[in-house]
């Protein structure tokens, strides 16, 4: 038997060995893709249905057509601490739980009537132990959807218009009702 050529194999199979932990060979993989966070598919779509019902569609699109959804997943990415995105993980993890006890049913299959009622009730209920993490994430999640809305380009361009330091400098000007103002510029 040649040496060199085992010591070449042992070799080659050594480093394999080391590489394959970091493979994931789940079916389930999520589109965006974050550096510190893990996420797999149904957490992505969950966090969508969520997002869509807590600022859903009308007049102007809502918070699915804007991608508010990709905003809140950077946002946890970039932004909070390592025990803050375990936190919302977890709260996202028990939603699913806790609508099917209080409605029996999966969040998904609900209406948006009783989506909103189901969320309300989560969010203004007291804490059953000190790992029910529900409430507050669905909190963090309703002000990351409302900055992430609010700030999405769509509602800076078209419902009210941002205007870049200094802007046009106006000496008297009437204050319309009807009219909408940007009160961040």
């Amino acid at each position: 038997m040649d040496r060199r050529r085992a010591l070449m194999n042992l070799g080659i199979i050594s480093g394999g060995l080391v590489l394959l932990p970091s493979c994931e060979f789940s079916k389930e993989k999520a589109t965006i893709a974050l550096n510190n966070l893990k996420i797999s598919a149904s957490q992505e779509n969950l966090l969508k249905d969520i997002t869509s019902s807590i600022i859903p569609n009308g007049e102007i699109p809502g918070a699915l057509e804007l991608k508010v959804d990709e905003f809140v997943w950077v946002m946890l990415d970039d932004c909070f601490s390592k025990e803050g995105q375990e936190e919302f993980l977890k709260g996202l993890n028990s939603f699913n739980d806790a609508v099917t006890t209080k409605s029996g049913s999966f969040f998904n299959k609900l209406t948006e009537k009783e989506r909103s009622s189901i969320m309300q009730s989560l969010e203004e209920s007291a804490p059953v132990d000190e790992n029910d993490k529900v409430g507050p994430f669905l909190k963090t999640l309703k002000q990351l959807c409302i900055f992430g809305f609010m700030q999405s380009e769509f509602i800076m361009t078209e419902v009210m218009p941002y205007s870049l330091v200094p802007g046009k400098y106006g000496v008297c000007e009437t204050i319309d009702p009807k009219k909408r103002i940007n009160v961040n510029g």
